[in-house]
């Protein structure tokens, strides 16, 4: 009886089919994970956009409204003896009309 012995070169044939294959197999999964990943990404980079956007709205809407207070709250520009004679003045009216009720 005569045994049959494979030869290495079909068999390395075979392996190297198989790696091939499993390269390929692989190579479709990683460009399936990145077509997933760039939607992904486009709504975040749009969100960090308006983000951007919002903040610097906000920081100039801030300066306006300081700029605008700011008479209010700097005590440089406020006369505090006009004040006082005008707030007297209301005091003396408050009193007055109190002493005739």
């Amino acid at each position: 009886m005569k045994v049959v012995r494979p030869s290495y070169t079909t068999a390395g044939a075979y392996l190297a089919s198989f790696v091939v294959a499993a390269l390929a197999v692989r190579l479709g999964e990683l460009v399936e994970e990145k077509s997933e990943e760039k939607p992904q990404r486009s709504p975040r980079r749009s969100w960090i956009l308006r983000v951007a956007e919002r903040t610097t709205d906000l920081q100039q809407s801030n300066t306006e409204l300081r700029d605008e207070r700011a008479p209010f709250f700097n005590p440089t520009e406020v006369n505090p003896p006009q004040d006082l004679e005008r707030d007297v003045g209301r005091f003396r009216l408050i009193i007055a009309i109190a002493a005739l009720l």
